[in-house]
């Protein structure tokens, strides 16, 4: 018959080894577990990452293809000026040359001269700022329509604000070709202190020894362009929220989804936590580019403020700041959802982990 320290010790030899296994198993099973966790943990961290990221790309993108839009528009602005001012100046030339071949035969000089100067005198384009002057080659002008009191007059001498003799340089163009461009520095009606530098297109009209001409401001042109361009950024939607807005460097909103927001100055925005949004966009500009984050004013779905995080970059030579950025309440939407599928999942194998340790745990035992 066994002792009391024997029937101990067979109990122990009996039982240990399921004991030892069912623990193991235990804590493998919770190893496991926290892996698991951890693992899940991580993927949630790096869908928060890559989301950003996406979306810093996609918005910095959009910026960058409205910028080089600008920047092709300005580049190419002289060449659609000159053109422009081309075509017009051509058109007075078949304007003048179908009255002189019409009427040469039948009217003297004087009569054919005067059809021409009546024809042209009316003629008005780029926003009524365009029109055509006449001159002869000796310098004296025939037709002025915004200063008909020079009409008759010799300004063969007559220096722009820069001291260039414009018909002199004019005339010894033409020895070349019949028709050139001449750029000049000239003071505007309404603004007689400044210079401003313009533009003209000159063609000679051999029948009287004249030249017909017109020209444009570029600065005047450039503004036609700008408003050309921020017409066209205002109707830009991308996605769901995203638009792209331009500031300018004095804060006055020049393009945005809200159009009443157009043409005011915003100087002075800030958001519920007192950050001054205008003015972070613009300091933001004038380095170059970046991000900065803030509540938006108006998120377009909701019509209510949000978080945004938005990618800003300067236009320099119109002291623009062009913008566009994200919501960061659709990360949390859109998290919330993988969240839960990433949940169900986890929770999917920790379920059939648990069922494998109890598999094991009866087949040890």
């Amino acid at each position: 018959m066994l002792s009391k320290n024997e029937r101990k010790i067979l109990r122990l030899i009996k039982y240990a080894p399921t004991l030892i296994v069912i623990t193991l198993i235990v804590i493998s099973s919770y190893l496991f577990f926290l892996d698991r966790q951890v693992h899940y943990e991580e993927n949630i961290n790096n869908l928060k990452e890559s989301f950003i990221q996406d979306r810093k790309e996609n918005v910095k993108y959009e910026v960058n293809r409205v910028y080089e839009y600008i920047l092709y528009e300005k580049q190419n602005s002289e060449e659609k000026l000159k053109t422009s001012i081309k075509s017009r100046v051509d058109e007075a030339y078949e304007i003048m040359s179908f009255i002189y071949e019409k009427y040469k035969d039948t009217e003297t000089k004087e009569q054919i001269k005067q059809r021409i100067q009546d024809s042209l005198r009316t003629f008005r384009f780029n926003d009524n700022r365009g029109y055509f002057y006449i001159y002869a080659l000796d310098g004296v002008n025939i037709l002025h329509p915004l200063k008909p009191e020079l009409e008759g007059k010799n300004l063969i001498n007559f220096q722009d604000k820069r001291g260039t003799f414009i018909s002199k340089e004019i005339k010894k163009g033409f020895e070349k070709q019949d028709g050139l461009f001449f750029e000049l520095y000239w003071n505007k009606p309404n603004d007689l202190q400044n210079q401003y530098r313009k533009i003209t297109y000159n063609r000679v009209f051999k029948p009287y020894d004249w030249y017909v001409g017109t020209g444009e401001y570029v600065d005047e042109f450039e503004e036609n362009l700008k408003e050309k361009i921020l017409s066209y950024i205002n109707i830009i939607t991308y996605s769901r929220n995203g638009y792209v807005f331009v500031t300018h460097y004095d804060g006055r909103y020049l393009a945005h989804v809200k159009r009443e927001y157009i043409g005011l100055n915003r100087i002075n925005l800030r958001d519920k936590n007192g950050y001054e949004i205008t003015k972070g966009i613009i300091k933001t500009a004038k380095k170059g580019e970046g991000f900065i984050s803030y509540i938006g004013t108006i998120k377009p779905e909701t019509k209510e403020p949000a978080s945004k995080t938005t990618f800003v970059k300067g236009f320099q030579d119109w002291k623009w700041a062009i913008a566009t950025g994200f919501y960061t309440d659709e990360l949390e939407k859109e998290l919330s959802f993988i969240e839960q599928k990433a949940k169900r999942e986890n929770q999917e194998k920790i379920l059939e982990i648990l069922i494998v340790t109890l598999l094991l745990t009866i087949i040890f035992i």
